[in-house]
């Protein structure tokens, strides 16, 4: 095996640290990714995959690629959309100044949490405590949010028919499911009223039931080549960490047994509920990106 060059040593310890995330590595002005890292953002972005071992055999060399620091943001933001976490890793000293191996130390860890974990339940949390009775009908939206997402999927499974594998896959894993805490809420929670944030988050729980695992099972199980049944615990497992999810289950209790939330609660959380609009729109900018190429059109056409 070939001797490591520092900062590929360097670069190493860093992602030991940091294994789960894909590691933005600065140099100058771009961030660099290596190894697998730099195979998965080529495929995720699109990205040409290179080498600086082009005098090396094939299976020795370390596959690269990068981004400008100056447009990263984009790259970052459509990572994160496809559920990956980012390490950025800056460098800490001057090159000019520095002696030997510049300084570098991740700074940040980019995940997508903080909207689902945290603005998004906080939101669901002050819409509910401002609604005095719940109504039976509230229900009935929740589960035509499940009819909704199951149609979908159903129209789904009609449209690809005779396609092959893979692609049936994607089309199935793209099609069900709606937007509904991430960017729904934010414009309903800035223009209607408490009992609108209400009824979309009933349909979002029934949404939820399906698009938080069950819709994954059934394609999966659909489509599997060796068939071994539809995995509920794993489906289970999916509910029971959507916070969203758990949020207005706990408030739809609260509500029906009459029991209001202290007010200090409320104070406290209702900041954090108002981010939410906010923070939604960014990830919208963020996470927008048109890829026009001619095998996509010619398939919409």
């Amino acid at each position: 095996m070939a001797e490591l060059t520092p900062m590929k040593r360097q670069y190493n310890d860093l992602k030991a640290q940091h294994p789960d995330c894909l590691l933005f590595f600065r140099l100058g002005d771009f961030y660099e990714m290596f190894d697998e890292d730099a195979k998965t953002a080529a495929e995720e972005l699109n990205l040409t995959l290179t080498t600086r071992d082009r005098n090396k055999p094939e299976d020795q060399r370390t596959p690269m690629c990068g981004v400008p620091y100056h447009s990263a943001e984009g790259y970052i933001a459509r990572l994160i959309a496809k559920g990956y976490k980012v390490a950025i890793c800056e460098q800490t000293e001057d090159p000019a100044q520095a002696k030997g191996l510049v300084e570098r130390e991740v700074i940040r860890v980019i995940t997508r949490q903080l909207m689902f974990y945290l603005t998004i339940p906080a939101a669901l949390i002050v819409n509910f405590s401002k609604i005095q009775e719940m109504s039976a009908q509230m229900f009935w939206v929740a589960v035509f949010g499940m009819v909704g997402n199951a149609a979908m999927l159903c129209i789904g499974f009609v449209l690809v028919r005779g396609w092959p594998r893979k692609r049936k896959l994607l089309y199935l894993f793209s099609l069900p499911g709606y937007g509904i805490g991430a960017f729904t809420l934010s414009f309903v929670q800035s223009f209607l009223s408490p009992l609108g944030n209400v009824a979309v988050c009933f349909f979002d729980m029934g949404n939820c039931i399906l698009c938080s695992g069950a819709c994954y099972a059934i394609i999966v199980e659909a489509l599997s080549e060796e068939r071994k049944g539809i995995d509920f615990k794993a489906i289970g497992k999916r509910l029971l960490t959507s916070a969203p999810l758990l949020a207005g289950v706990f408030m739809t209790v609260l509500l029906v047994l009459g029991v209001k939330l202290p007010e200090f609660v409320l104070t406290l959380i209702q900041p954090i509920a108002n981010a939410n609009p906010f923070i939604s729109m960014i990830m919208l900018g963020l996470f927008f990106h048109i890829e026009l190429k001619k095998e996509y059109l010619g398939e919409i056409a």
